[in-house]
């Protein structure tokens, strides 16, 4: 590629369910060819709303361990990037260094490991010389205790791992009650607690909102030329997902084809979907009377169909404005002729729609006002008059002028 021309970053809107991960994927392609290209500098920047930063990292940056980069390229991959975003959470994890074998254990040697909230001792025996051999040992102690393995071999070296994960895990070796050089021959004598990945990072997916990915791109070393894409995630609650294959009856019943590789559309995507259903309730917001919904406000239970058909009338506003672009209002060629209009019925249909929805929200709404109190302060004439009114016939004020 032309080092001079910056590339192509394509993005596409991305959903996050609250409370959970998702994979937020980039291509980068030469602005020329529209082929892959792999990028020479890349970084991201998060922005929550009101243009906070909340994440910022440069794939390109080396890490000093226990950190690591979080965006990936996917081995064998040209161009292709993406970082898991949302509330990550990891086991506890110890990765043993300068290990060496066989260990030369002789029998009763005594390593006190913690894991959770387990405290065995594994006692290891004279057979137990090769990595697997240690591997085993641990594992037939904490197998039974927690249901799973959590000695693992890795590059010729021992690791450990928690059960828990996020804050739920726990590892740690317990120098004092472990025999003497069994942490040295094991590669353990550094590292006496478990470094819990992504437990800083536990708010990612935790409200519902709509995040910002700037991400941008080099075609070279220097950054002379970049290009900037600028990518919509929505963290949207669990209960919308009940609304998804409702409104993708409404809206496609006959499945239409979905390529994302050719941007092929005809069809719609879960996130096509959901950006119908915010759009969907934006418009129920636009209306009166107050009050105004998000989606953890909105009543589901009672009204749900009707975010549905407010987002069905923005789906089919979108299918209208393609039967524009594509319909053939009049076609013929030595006497064969023939006339493709979608657009006309489409029309019509979202007319009917919207005059619907011009009767049901507001009398939706109406549901949800609550009868509140009025607090109406009189003015001084207004005391006045009701004195005067009350008073006796004959009844006399002093100190009281009237100004005419």
């Amino acid at each position: 590629m032309d080092s001079t021309i910056a590339p192509v970053a394509v993005t596409a809107p991305a959903v996050v369910r609250r409370g959970a991960t998702s994979r937020i994927s980039i291509t980068v392609r030469d602005c020329d060819t529209n082929a892959p290209v792999d990028a020479k500098t890349l970084t991201l920047n998060v922005l929550a709303p009101g243009e906070r930063i909340i994440f910022s990292e440069d794939f390109f940056q080396p890490y000093i361990p226990p950190f690591y980069h979080r965006i990936i390229k996917p081995t064998g991959t040209i161009g292709q990037y993406y970082i898991d975003w949302g509330d990550l959470a990891f086991p506890a994890e110890i990765d043993a260094v300068g290990g060496t074998y066989p260990t030369g254990f002789v029998g009763g040697e005594v390593l006190r490991l913690q894991v959770d909230n387990q405290i065995p001792n594994v006692v290891f025996q004279s057979t137990d010389q090769t990595l697997q051999n240690v591997v085993d040992r641990i594992n037939g102690v904490f197998g039974p205790l927690i249901g799973q393995k959590v000695a693992f071999v890795n590059s010729g070296q021992l690791v450990l791992k928690s059960r828990g994960i996020g804050q739920q895990g726990q590892l740690q070796i317990i120098p004092n009650a472990t025999s003497p050089g069994v942490l040295t021959t094991l590669g353990l004598g550094a590292v006496p607690f478990g470094y819990i990945y992504g437990a800083t990072r536990t708010q990612e997916s935790t409200c519902s909102e709509t995040l910002l990915f700037i991400w941008k791109a080099t075609s070279d070393e220097s950054g002379s030329s970049y290009t900037e894409s600028v990518q919509s995630v929505h963290i949207i609650p669990s209960v919308v997902y009940q609304l998804i294959p409702q409104l993708r009856l409404f809206i496609d019943k006959s499945n239409k084809s979905v390529n994302l590789d050719d941007n092929c559309l005809l069809g719609y995507t879960d996130v096509n979907l959901i950006q119908y259903l915010i759009a969907g309730l934006q418009t129920i917001n636009a209306y009166q009377p107050y009050p105004t919904f998000s989606f953890d406000s909105y009543p589901y239970n009672l009204f749900g169909n009707l975010l549905v058909e407010s987002a069905f009338l923005c789906g089919v506003m979108s299918q209208t404005l393609y039967a524009i672009d594509t319909d053939v209002p009049s076609f013929s060629d030595q006497g064969t002729s023939f006339v493709i209009n979608h657009q006309q019925s489409l029309a019509q249909f979202c007319n009917f729609l919207s005059q619907k929805l011009d009767k049901e929200i507001p009398a939706m709404k109406l549901h949800l006002i609550r009868s509140g109190h009025v607090l109406t302060e009189m003015g001084p004439n207004y005391r006045l008059q009701g004195l005067l009114d009350a008073a006796p016939n004959g009844s006399l004020f002093r100190g009281i002028f009237f100004k005419g």
